[in-house]
């Protein structure tokens, strides 16, 4: 018989991920809830990824967005929006698809996730992140300006000034920011979000269910 392993040893998962990725969110409460239904620990690293490396600080019209990268000019009412909905409403997330006005520019955002494993440790980076993605995709916010990501920050202790990112380390974390997009890229060959690295060993990529998420933990923990 093969000894499981001890409840104290969790699977290591390097969550890639951009903030602005509506699957993302959805893939992280997917990986939540099959660690719980599997009874196996995890620690949760988040790894930055951009979609749009190139977008400007403001961010871009949402609705020009959408017509321009995915050919819908009705946000609200097009496909992928109604998958979304759908696997949105078995998780619990409730997506509000026409807010905020601009897909906002992550960069900060995921600069102030680096600050907070840095500073605060995994634990309260993934209660940043799920305040990130709750407060984009179901409130509505912009968490690419000031005013809301310092309030988020602030809710999981992180106290930064409204010119953080004039500093020298608000600087440096958002050259980490883009080391590690280009990590994701190069070494984990991601090319798209979310992607779950296990135990360095084993990849996976999308929002592809809470079973296949808990077949893959299960595997990874069998082999430790």
């Amino acid at each position: 018989t093969t000894m499981s392993p001890s409840p104290s040893h969790p699977i290591s998962v390097r969550f890639i991920s951009d903030i602005a990725c509506p699957f993302c969110y959805l893939g992280l409460k997917q990986l939540m809830q099959a660690a719980e239904k599997k009874g196996i620990p995890i620690n949760v690293q988040y790894h930055a990824y951009l979609l749009n490396p190139t977008m400007a600080e403001e961010g871009y019209p949402r609705r020009q967005y959408f017509k321009e990268r995915f050919g819908v000019s009705d946000i609200e009412s097009s496909p992928m929006t109604a998958r979304l909905q759908g696997m949105g409403d078995e998780l619990g997330v409730k997506f509000q698809f026409g807010k905020p006005d601009v897909m906002s520019n992550t960069q900060r955002a995921q600069a102030l996730m680096v600050k907070a494993k840095r500073e605060l440790g995994v634990e309260q980076q993934l209660k940043l992140l799920n305040l990130f993605f709750t407060s984009y995709f179901e409130k509505g916010l912009d968490i690419g300006d000031v005013k809301v990501y310092k309030k988020l920050a602030s809710e999981v202790g992180l106290s930064i000034s409204d010119d953080h990112f004039e500093s020298e380390e608000g600087r440096q974390d958002l050259k980490t920011v883009r080391d590690q997009d280009r990590e994701a890229k190069s070494r984990y060959n991601t090319t798209g979000v979310p992607t779950y690295v296990f135990e360095e060993r084993y990849a996976m990529s999308g929002a592809q269910g809470v079973d296949s998420i808990g077949a893959v933990l299960e595997r990874a923990q069998s082999k430790l």
